[in-house]
């Protein structure tokens, strides 16, 4: 990669500064993902403001060189006032029957918002089991909340009950997307995703999806779930034999509107893996297998999210 006067090179792709000028929020974060590929950074969300030609050239990007990680450290008037709402969903879950709360299972998340420059997004999730006489399952929660970034004031919280079950799939990570998602003309929504994986090298499964919440009065309202950003799966010895694929999708603003919200338009591409034992060496082969085009239109409640590009992990 190499940057110079005219733009920057990412991988196969010239984004020239006047191309820069149209992305309004988005790749906040990109990883190093040795599983999908071996040297490969995984872009998991684009947002795009350019014309549909210029949609193609954000569809083929394949490494991009992220503004920043996206890590913040919660600062002691975040963590305060996510420590007042946790306590008080934690009475409401005890009162109601829930048993096994952990909430410091994994680190809280804190995180500016960059469209609603005064406020700050904060995300504590946690696991817990529903017992009523006996064990239903372990789920994954989550608290959301937004607050003014110098005053510490709560302007808007949301219980996010039941993401996902957790079992043998467990929570490895959350990342607060705040990517300019403007659903509306005067709603901006922001997302967070959840990594889950197994623990087996030899049959693997990982899965990262996003939710996307916008405000509503003093709280959140959950528009779009389980929105398949990455996944990764298949069979193998666990440490070069493997058949198998990976996954990845970008969001963009559509032009339509329904019930006053603006389309959501995903791309997914899928890969095949493929790695074997050749003499003293392991050889690994990946090649796309296919893509798919999904428009998410607004039905006065939710975008519907069809299995297609929903996480199979999602509730």
């Amino acid at each position: 990669m190499r940057c110079g006067s005219q733009g920057k090179e990412v991988g196969h792709v010239l984004i020239t500064r006047s191309m820069r000028r149209k992305w309004l929020g988005l790749v906040e974060r990109v990883e190093f993902q040795p599983e999908l590929g071996r040297g490969w950074l995984a872009v998991n969300s684009l947002f795009w403001s350019g014309d549909r030609r210029s949609l193609g050239i954000a569809v083929v990007i394949s490494f991009l060189l992220a503004l920043s990680s996206g890590v913040y450290a919660c600062s002691d008037v975040e963590k305060t006032a996510l420590a007042n709402v946790v306590a008080g969903v934690k009475e409401e879950i005890i009162l109601e029957g829930y048993s096994g709360l952990d909430f410091t299972f994994t680190e809280v998340k804190c995180k500016p918002w960059p469209a609603m420059r005064e406020y700050s997004i904060l995300v504590n999730p946690y696991t817990y089991a529903f017992s009523n006489g006996r064990v239903d399952g372990a789920y994954l929660g989550a608290v959301v909340v937004v607050i003014d970034s110098k005053s510490g004031e709560v302007t808007g919280s949301l219980n996010d009950r039941r993401i996902s079950e957790v079992d043998a799939i467990s929570l490895k990570s959350i990342f607060i997307d705040a990517a300019r998602y403007r659903l509306s003309d005067d709603g901006v929504a922001f997302g967070i995703r959840f990594l889950q994986a197994n623990q087996s090298s030899a049959t693997p499964l990982q899965e990262e999806f996003m939710n996307l919440y916008i405000p509503k009065g003093r709280g959140f309202k959950s528009v779009a779930r389980g929105l398949l950003t990455s996944s990764y799966s298949g069979e193998g010895d666990g440490w070069c034999v493997f058949e198998g694929g990976a996954s990845n999708s970008i969001f963009v603003m559509g032009t339509g509107i329904a019930h006053n919200m603006r389309d959501i338009q995903v791309v997914k591409t899928d890969r095949r893996i493929s790695s074997r034992q050749i003499n003293n060496g392991c050889s690994r082969t990946e090649s796309v297998s296919g893509s798919v085009r999904v428009l998410l239109k607004f039905d006065g409640e939710q975008y519907k999210v069809p299995d297609e590009i929903k996480s199979s992990l999602s509730l």
